[in-house]
């Protein structure tokens, strides 16, 4: 056998990743048919800040202690800021006790400030693009240079999919391997082998606020983690909610369903309850909402006045005596608009009250794009 090669384990928290670490551990033969010294393993993680506490929970109690104890090496790393150039932060390395699930900035910080939610753009979910895979290369690039490592990732044997995807973004110097896959392991036979493991069923990793149902899971483990931590729905819930106000199209599930649906229809009141007390502890704002729907889509965002829900409540109504537009209800929310893309209009805007978190935000090139893609509205001519 050759002599080990550093390994570099990209540790999700869930049920997948957990297991390979586990069967590692306890199977000798596995190690020397990957080639894998402990001694020489390390146990990456990047952070999103919105991993669930019941994540956390069974990482600290049932994983955590095996690394511990075999004296495994494990890196937790979050993003340092909005842009990849502003690199990223550790938040542990050595030998771990705690899993630190929320850096100094978070997914949810970007969500609230650029009022939106994830999404997926070609072939990739952008969220986990940005907080976690660009991340970790920049760590593994920044730890060993371009020395030859082997990097070990959590995809079953029923993720073919995400083998394929991932194979183009592959290291030169990197020897990856799919042990799950390898040894034929589907989901079913995973969870039952980390059930054994742990004496209770190991959930997979998935963000408080994921919309993907095969990251999420079903609609039983979202319940499951709600009821646990509500305060989880209700920042899902908040995040959402704003994201709503500045596009009714916004919602986490598909086909409309929104959050607060969820937890209506599923008697989870005390989330409920958090996610008003978010809203009433809010700032609030009247925002100016302009889109332009061409090849490439312009959004401009500009909040126009501040004050408590209340006062920017009286500001939109005015807004609409002020027009003579009927205010028009959406989702139980009110916008005025001045233009409506199902009106037939190639451009949209209008105003709507909104948590005070979003940033405002153009293109350089909005302005222009504007003038030449929308006919001078009421709002317009008056502010001339």
């Amino acid at each position: 056998m050759t002599h080990p090669i550093p390994t570099v384990l990209f540790h999700g928290l869930g049920c997948d990743s957990s297991s390979i670490l586990v069967e590692l551990i306890y199977n000798p033969t596995r190690r020397k048919e990957l080639n894998i010294d402990l001694e020489r393993l390390v146990v990456a993680t990047a952070q999103t800040g919105l991993e669930s506490k019941l994540i956390k929970r069974q990482n600290e109690k049932f994983i955590y202690p095996l690394l511990k104890k075999h004296n495994v090496r494990v890196i937790q790393i979050a993003k340092a800021g909005l842009y990849t150039k502003d690199g990223y932060e550790v938040l542990s390395d050595g030998v771990p006790e705690i899993c630190y699930i929320e850096g100094a900035y978070t997914l949810a910080d970007e969500l609230l400030t650029t009022g939106t939610v994830p999404n997926y753009s070609k072939g990739k979910r952008r969220c986990s693009d940005k907080y976690k895979a660009k991340i970790l290369r920049a760590w593994t690039q920044a730890e060993y240079g371009n020395r030859p490592i082997q990097t070990v990732f959590g995809y079953n044997a029923d993720e073919q999919y995400r083998i394929q995807r991932a194979e183009p973004y592959i290291e030169a110097n990197h020897h990856v391997i799919y042990p799950l896959m390898m040894w034929g392991w589907h989901r079913n036979y995973i969870e039952q082998y980390m059930a054994e493991f742990a004496g209770e069923r190991f959930y997979r990793s998935a963000c408080t606020i994921c919309p993907f149902a095969k990251i999420s899971g079903s609609k039983q483990e979202i319940l499951l983690k709600y009821q646990a931590y509500p305060e989880e729905a209700a920042e899902a819930a908040l995040i959402e909610y704003t994201a709503r106000c500045l596009n009714p199209r916004q919602s986490l599930y598909p086909n409309g369903r929104t959050v607060e649906q969820f937890l209506e229809n599923n008697g989870l009141t005390i989330a409920l309850s958090l996610f008003e007390e978010k809203l009433a502890s809010c700032r609030w704002g009247v925002y100016r909402v302009r889109r332009i729907y061409k090849k490439i889509a312009y959004r401009a965002i500009e909040c126009v006045m501040k004050g408590t829900r209340s006062q920017c409540n009286n500001n939109l109504f005015k807004k609409a005596q002020d027009f003579n537009i009927p205010l028009i209800n959406e989702g139980g929310i009110d916008r005025l608009y001045l233009e409506r893309k199902e009106d037939g209009f190639r451009c949209e805007e209008y105003f709507v009250v909104c948590p005070n978190v979003v940033d405002d935000k153009q293109r350089k090139s909005f302005e222009n794009q504007w003038c030449l893609s929308h006919i001078p509205n009421l709002f317009e001519l008056k502010s001339a």
